[in-house]
């Protein structure tokens, strides 16, 4: 099997590796290490023994909560992201329905495929913006997930999926900067 590294973003102010560890117990087995980021400790790395249990992890923990605060989980794979970071993989969401939290999004875009990252938006007050940033692994998933959106009510709101990022809502911009930012692995 092959180690592979996951990424826990986003972390909140104060969190603990015990709090990392709990957060990751039905994982515990395939763990080989948890390391918070001396640099940026609203990051830590959990380091599995093999691929599969990363992703079942990955897929299964992100967007829930530590602390009251969505994590982001994503495989570390730098050279996917310098290659990526203007591509069509990347996609901007607005119009999202109040009511709507983090995890009710990554599993509704799930169905288009393996999603990178979903980077909710709010502003310094940590207000909700109703806008998202959404990464897929694969440029044909983004654009299966624009095809089915485009033009369909989605929970009731005209919810937009789209993939022209320079068209994104100027209150953003400085969300859209420091998540380019965090991606400094």
């Amino acid at each position: 099997p092959q180690k592979i590294n996951l990424i826990l973003c986003d972390l909140p102010p104060g969190v603990t590796q015990s709090d990392i560890e709990s957060f990751l117990l039905p994982y515990k087995a395939s763990i080989e290490s948890i390391q918070i980021n001396d640099k940026n400790p609203q990051k830590a790395t959990a380091t599995f023994k093999d691929s599969e249990m990363a992703d079942k992890c990955r897929t299964e923990l992100n967007q829930r909560k530590i602390k009251n605060k969505n994590i982001r989980i994503m495989r570390e794979e730098k050279h996917f992201l310098q290659k990526n970071k203007d591509s069509k993989n990347n996609l901007y969401v607005k119009n999202i329905p109040k009511e709507k939290d983090a995890r009710e999004l990554y599993e509704y875009f799930l169905q288009f495929g393996d999603v990178f990252s979903l980077k909710v938006n709010d502003n310094e007050k940590g207000d909700f913006l109703r806008t998202a940033f959404l990464t897929y692994y694969k440029e044909d998933d983004a654009r299966k997930c624009i095809e089915a959106t485009t033009n369909k009510k989605i929970w009731g709101s005209d919810m937009e999926v789209c993939d022209e990022v320079l068209k994104i809502d100027p209150k953003c911009v400085k969300a859209y900067y420091r998540k380019a930012k965090s991606y400094n692995l």
